[in-house]
Formats: structure tokens, C-alpha cells, sequence
């Protein structure tokens, strides 16, 4: 039996694509500053780094699943993302 009360919303799963920003700095030998660039452009990974602030976004442009009962994400519709951006 469900604990929800007459009237109200029930939850909703959601997954959609976050981004944000990490700073650090890298050590790269080179005959020229432009050799070092294209060599660390190169490199497998990523240096160790900080976040930076405010850097954190969601999208919801690229793409937003619900949840469905059966943990399987079905593919959200136009309503929903319009509702993520409060129109």
C-alpha cells in the first residue's frame, strides 16, 4: 500500500547529462611551446585538477530519461523537458 496522500505528486527518477570544469596544471617538454601544446594535447588522461566554481550545468537539451518501474530509462518527452525549464 502506498504512503502518498490524495493529490500528491508523485517522484519521478531522472537522468540527464551534467557537465562542469576541472583546472590543473601539466608538466611537458618540447622543443617549442607549440611542440609541448600539440604533446600534451597528445597525452592519454587527465592531470590531477580542481574543480572550478560555478562550473557545475545540466542539460537537458541533449537528452532526459525517467525511470521507469523496472529501472529501465524510457525516453522523456518535450512536457518534461519544457517543465526541467519552468515553462
Amino acid at each position: 500500500m502506498s504512503n502518498q496522500q490524495p493529490g500528491e505528486a508523485t517522484e519521478r527518477e531522472y537522468i540527464f547529462q551534467v557537465s562542469w570544469t576541472m583546472a590543473g596544471q601539466m608538466r611537458v617538454r618540447g622543443a617549442s611551446l607549440a611542440a609541448a601544446v600539440a604533446q600534451a594535447h597528445d597525452r592519454e588522461g587527465l592531470p590531477e585538477g580542481e574543480y572550478v566554481g560555478d562550473s557545475f550545468q545540466v542539460d537537458v537539451e541533449l537528452g532526459v530519461s525517467v525511470v521507469g518501474p523496472d529501472e529501465r530509462p524510457v525516453a522523456c518527452t518535450e512536457k518534461l523537458k519544457d517543465e526541467a525549464d519552468g515553462r
